[in-house]
């Protein structure tokens, strides 16, 4: 969910974008505003997420400036491990490249 909608702002500069096999579920804006008007409990999870979020972005900010690139990476490949998979099971090469790097 885009957290413009929880941070109440009309428009979203962000694009959602699976990289990897699994499912997603897709509700309107509206929808999502009267869930959360409805269900505190949904609200909370969803302020939570966004916090969290909003941290991540934050320490990736910093490792971006102070690692090299191969520590960066490494970061990289652990934060797209998929929990439900074994822990021996990586990206292939063409999953691990970022779509902001050039192939």
């Amino acid at each position: 969910m885009g957290t413009s909608i929880v941070l109440e702002t009309d428009e979203s500069p962000e694009t959602t974008l699976f990289q990897f096999l699994g499912f997603g579920r897709r509700m309107s804006a509206g929808d999502a505003r009267e869930l959360m008007d409805a269900e505190p409990a949904f609200r909370r999870a969803l302020l939570r997420y966004t916090r969290a979020l909003m941290t991540q972005m934050a320490q990736s900010a910093t490792c971006n400036r102070v690692h090299e690139l191969e520590s960066r990476a490494a970061r990289w490949l652990l934060m797209t491990r998929d929990p439900r998979s074994s822990p021996s099971r990586c990206p292939t090469h063409g999953q691990a490249r970022p779509r902001s790097i050039p192939p």
